[in-house]
C-alpha cells in the first residue's frame, strides 16, 4: 500500500488529519501513495498513540517515518512535506531492519529497569 493509505488503514481509515484537504492537497496524497510504499511498522513507546512506518521508495531504499496522532505538525514538517520533494529513504533492507532491532531492544531493556 502507499504511505498515507497504509497508515490511514491501521488507524481503521481514521485519521481526518490524513484526509485530502485537511493539510495535504490531492496531488500531495497522490504522490506520496505512489511513490512510497509501506509495508509494516514497529513502535518503541509501548502506547498506541505514535508508530514507526517502514517503507521504500521507488530506487530501492528504506526508511521510516514516525506519526504521532498528537502531533501531527512533527510528521507533517519533518516527514511528509518533505517526502513531496525528494525521498528521505537512505538505507538499505538490512540497515534498516539492524537499526530496528537495537531500537526495540533498548526499549526492552529500559521497560525491565
Amino acid at each position: 500500500m502507499g504511505l498515507i493509505d497504509y497508515i490511514k488503514f491501521c488507524w481503521v481509515n481514521d485519521r481526518y488529519e490524513l484526509e485530502e484537504g485537511e493539510y495535504l492537497n490531492s496531488e500531495q496524497l497522490q504522490y506520496l501513495n505512489n511513490n512510497y510504499k509501506c509495508f509494516g511498522l514497529y513502535r518503541t513507546d509501548w502506547g498506541n498513540e505514535e508508530a514507526d512506518y517502514l517503507y521504500s521508495d521507488r530506487n530501492g531504499n528504506f526508511g521510516t517515518v514516525r506519526y504521532n496522532q498528537d502531533n501531527i505538525g512533527v510528521f507533517l514538517d519533518d516527514y511528509v512535506i518533505p517526502l513531496t520533494h525528494k525521498s528521505l529513504a537512505n538505507e538499505t533492507f538490512e540497515i534498516m531492519m539492524l537499526r530496528i532491532i537495537n531500537q526495540v531492544e533498548e526499549g526492552i531493556l529500559a521497560e525491565k529497569e
